[in-house]
């Protein structure tokens, strides 16, 4: 499978369009966010938590 962008990033863009989606949710605004693949984001979640398990040892 071909990766355009590292695992980390695939994360950390999930957190910053729900951080978005927050903020004009607060301001009053309808807000409605959708995730493509939610099975990628869970991916990245594991291989990170593998990481931070192998860096604790």
């Amino acid at each position: 499978m071909l990766r355009v962008a590292p695992i980390e990033t695939n994360e950390c863009v999930i957190v910053v369009g729900i951080t978005i989606a927050e903020y004009f949710r607060d301001m009053g605004y309808n807000v409605s966010m959708m995730a493509d693949s939610t099975s990628r984001w869970a991916e990245a979640l594991r291989e990170i938590s593998g990481r931070l398990v192998s860096f604790s040892l």
